[in-house]
């Protein structure tokens, strides 16, 4: 547990020292704190003792925050605040989306080829002068002087003219909510994630508890309590 919260402590403060961050470290230690309590009372009032179910009991509390500080992390992240400005795919998946709505596309067909597709016309077929000027002029690509004939690899912006830049024209005013949604993403992922860790926990200390006690480090005693009864 301490391990987990130090790595989550460390993770919040790569991109600065901020309030948010503050605010998380302190939810942070409260978590831990709050989880080896947990564990402790488990293990004080249970009448057997098993590993397997005291663990979760506590490590639970600790990743949920885990998954808070995560998530806080993404959002004030530089990288995730720029988005506010405008997406920019990678080219690889803007190559993706283009060819799933333009059948027949890759980037290494030309110009003209890929204004034939996207006008559903045959993509060897000769394309006018002025029908690729206009075709130009309303995909947004006529200020980067194209002859038609270069190969979409050789001209990288192109793909993020057809692709980035149109996107970001159909989110226009909720660029300041992208950093919310990407945090509610990454929160979501690491709840899913944290049910593998959990169950990773809790078998590493099984493991090891078994382990210390086949070597007598750690033993148990049992005792006889007393067990109040309620009749009515």
């Amino acid at each position: 547990m301490l391990t987990v919260a130090a790595v989550a402590a460390g993770f919040l403060f790569i991109w600065g020292l901020l309030a948010p961050y503050l605010i998380c470290a302190i939810l942070l230690l409260f978590s831990l704190i709050w989880g080896f309590k947990k564990v402790n009372d488990e293990k004080k009032f249970r009448i057997k003792i098993l590993i397997d179910e005291i663990v979760p009991k506590g490590i639970g509390w600790l990743f949920f925050t885990l998954a808070i500080v995560v998530a806080v992390g993404f959002y004030f992240s530089p990288k995730v605040q720029e988005l506010k400005k405008g997406i920019k795919l990678p080219t690889a998946i803007s190559e993706r989306i283009l060819a799933a709505v333009t059948p027949g596309f890759n980037k290494e067909i030309t110009v003209d080829e890929t204004i034939n597709l996207m006008l559903k016309r045959n993509k060897n077929a000769p394309l006018p002068k002025e029908m690729r000027e206009s075709a130009l002029k309303q995909l947004g690509l006529f200020d980067l002087n194209l002859s038609g004939r270069e190969k979409i690899s050789q001209r990288p912006e192109i793909l993020d003219k057809l692709v980035s830049d149109r996107i970001n024209l159909l989110i226009k005013g909720f660029g300041d909510y992208i950093p919310i949604i990407v945090a509610v993403i990454i929160f979501q992922i690491t709840l899913w994630l944290n049910r593998i860790l959990i169950f990773v926990v809790t078998l590493l200390d099984s493991i090891i508890y078994l382990i210390l006690r086949s070597i007598n480090l750690v033993q148990i005693t049992k005792v006889q309590v007393d067990k109040e009864i309620l009749n009515i």
